[in-house]
């Protein structure tokens, strides 16, 4: 398990782009044997559905088990939103305050 403070690498979270770049962070950061990833959306104001595409919906569609903390509604209701599109089929569950599981 790992975890990444995503305002470490981006206070604004808006495109295509920037969802490419803190994916390959990511990529660049974790073995091969990490499968499970904590993502801290925590001081994170605004996020696309571009920059989820291209980071968090690409994580977990390569199988990587993920926990947002985010204490943003919009953060949650936008990767809900995404997964509807693409038929995503993962479950959200609300483990406690501000922290969320895809299964």
């Amino acid at each position: 398990m790992v975890t990444f403070k995503v305002s470490d690498f981006n206070k604004f979270c808006s495109t295509r782009e920037r969802g490419k770049k803190f994916y390959f962070y990511l990529k660049n950061l974790i073995s091969s044997e990490v499968k499970y990833i904590i993502l801290d959306f925590e001081d994170i104001e605004h996020v696309s559905i571009s920059f989820l595409d291209e980071s968090v919906i690409k994580l977990i569609n390569e199988g990587y088990k993920l926990k947002i903390i985010t204490s943003n509604p919009n953060i949650i209701r936008k990767i809900k939103k995404d997964f509807s599109w693409r038929n995503i089929s993962k479950n959200l569950i609300n483990e406690e305050n501000n922290k969320y599981y895809f299964v």
